[in-house]
């Protein structure tokens, strides 16, 4: 006896540009992450300015960020909370620093961080770091 089963796409599938903000509230310091676009949303709020100083991220569930370019948590501004990976992982981060104006800006998941906790957080990716 074959048995077929339907191929389901997941849900949660980052499209690149999504950045959602709603789990968010300054009169919060707990906050819990569980998809690529919460992350996205981590990384425009600390750009824009939020520091999350005295606030602490939790990483609830493994986050695809699909190979799409990332900009750092940080790249303007700096993260200065704490971010517990809760031992999950983080794949496919891609990073690039291509052109003469990106040099001199901190590559990573996290672009700048002042005393900060980062902890308990596997990455994987790819970086490509040249100048045209």
């Amino acid at each position: 006896m074959t048995m077929l089963l339907p191929i389901v796409a997941n849900a949660d599938t980052w499209d690149g540009a999504s950045s959602e903000t709603s789990w968010f509230s300054d009169s919060e310091s707990t906050f819990h992450l569980t998809k690529a676009s919460q992350l996205k949303g981590l990384s425009d709020l600390v750009n824009k300015g939020q520091t999350f100083e005295g606030k602490t991220i939790y990483l609830d569930d493994d986050i695809d960020l699909c190979n799409y370019k990332w900009e750092p948590i940080g790249s303007n501004g700096s993260f200065k909370g704490n971010f517990d990976g809760n031992k999950k992982q983080i794949k496919n981060l891609y990073l690039a620093n291509n052109r003469d104006s990106d040099f001199g800006k901190g590559l990573g998941l996290f672009g700048r961080a002042d005393n900060a906790y980062i902890a308990n957080l596997s990455i994987q990716g790819k970086i490509d770091c040249y100048r045209k």
